[in-house]
């Protein structure tokens, strides 16, 4: 475990800091800037979840990056981080039919990630696009 990694929810948001507090990082990925109420590692899964006042949760698939990264990582040019193994599994269907099928609002649903595996990688430049990119 690094224990210089924190995560504390605040009033703007989610933050991470991988030294301690001495910097600090937004964590973005389409969370809005609002109050944190509750922050919780999963473990099992290594998601970092976050709850909201009033919005909902927002869930951190696999922060394990967070604790491998380090000042000589982000010194490279690409770092790609390992691979978490991925698990195969067969999709249930209620009364064999897609998502609720006759069980109306009272029986809840929610899309699973896909079943591929995910690459997490660290570039040190931002990409550019076609415009941008020198000819």
């Amino acid at each position: 475990m690094k224990k210089d990694l924190l995560s504390p929810g605040t009033e703007f948001g989610i933050y991470a800091s991988l030294d301690g507090g001495a910097h600090w990082l937004k964590l973005g990925g389409g969370v809005p800037t609002i109050s944190f109420r509750d922050i919780e590692v999963q473990e099992r899964e290594g998601d970092l979840v976050g709850a909201s006042f009033g919005r909902g949760f927002f869930i951190l698939d696999d922060y394990s990056p967070l604790r491998q990264i380090s000042e000589e990582s982000v010194q490279k040019d690409a770092v790609v981080f390992p691979v978490k193994k991925a698990l195969q599994y067969i999709p249930m269907r209620p009364l064999d039919s897609s998502e609720k099928g006759c069980l109306g609002d009272g029986f809840y649903t929610a899309p699973n990630r896909l079943s591929e595996r995910v690459f997490t990688y660290y570039l040190k430049d931002s990409l550019k696009s076609a415009a941008e990119a020198p000819a």
